[in-house]
């Protein structure tokens, strides 16, 4: 019988990664905790940033709905974000090693302050802030929110069945703020003893921290915070000390 696990990414990107996961034999339900809303953002004047940042594959999405330039080259936290910026028609694309430490790092070594602005697409919510920190290396970023993380009011139908009969085997956890969203509602249903014969599968130490809030079999986290590395832990048959 296939493994199943319920996947917390928003809705496009969770049916995204559903196909992935049936390639590897598992079985994907998919559970959204936060839905993507636009916002309608543009920006018509973008020919005077030397370059823009973008921290997600949402961003890329409202990047490419804000301008129609793509000649702008845009540097990418991971090799994912660069994938959706180069399907949009940016070029060049640049991509860090997925983590907003090593974007700003990346950008830092390939342009120059003097050089003009730098433009940032981002969501209403951010774990690092690209502005202050490129602006303690001298650079000038306007920061432009082109999408909102709004969290979902009620734990889906299909999670919450996958939970009550205990076919659900883990949780794909991207973020933090799904990782909590997700223990708050399944606190708030009744389930949490239900993660006791579950793992929760995390992009990184951060998102584990906030998964610890249900009494996992065990915890698991991606070498590096990138999807790749997060789907290898699947395949991981060791055991995690949830504690």
């Amino acid at each position: 019988m296939a493994r199943r696990v319920l996947v917390t990414r928003p809705a496009a990107e969770a049916t995204e990664l559903a196909a992935e996961l049936a390639r590897r034999g598992v079985e994907a339900v998919i559970a959204p905790m936060l839905s993507i809303v636009p916002t309608g953002a543009r920006i018509p004047d973008a020919g005077r940033f030397q370059a823009a940042a973008v921290t997600s594959g949402n961003g890329a999405d409202g990047l490419a709905a804000a301008t129609s330039r793509r000649a702008l080259p845009v540097f990418a936290v991971g090799d994912a974000t660069a994938g959706a910026l180069r399907r949009h028609g940016f070029a060049p694309v640049i991509a860090a090693e997925g983590t907003g430490t090593a974007l700003v790092d990346l950008i830092c070594r390939e342009v120059r302050p003097q050089d003009g602005p730098l433009l940032w697409a981002s969501g209403d919510e951010v774990r690092v802030d690209l502005a202050a920190e490129l602006g303690l290396r001298g650079h000038a970023v306007e920061r432009i929110v082109v999408y909102r993380a709004e969290a979902v009011a009620e734990l889906p139908e299909a999670a919450s069945r996958a939970l009550a009969d205990g076919s659900a085997d883990g949780v794909l956890f991207f973020s933090p703020r799904s990782a909590d969203r997700f223990a708050s509602l399944v606190v708030g249903a009744g389930l949490a003893r239900q993660a006791a014969g579950m793992t929760a599968y995390c992009l990184s130490a951060a998102v584990a921290e906030a998964a610890r809030r249900l009494p996992w079999a065990a915890i698991r986290i991606a070498g590096r915070p990138t999807r790749d590395d997060l789907l290898a832990t699947l395949d991981d048959t060791t055991s995690s000390d949830p504690d």
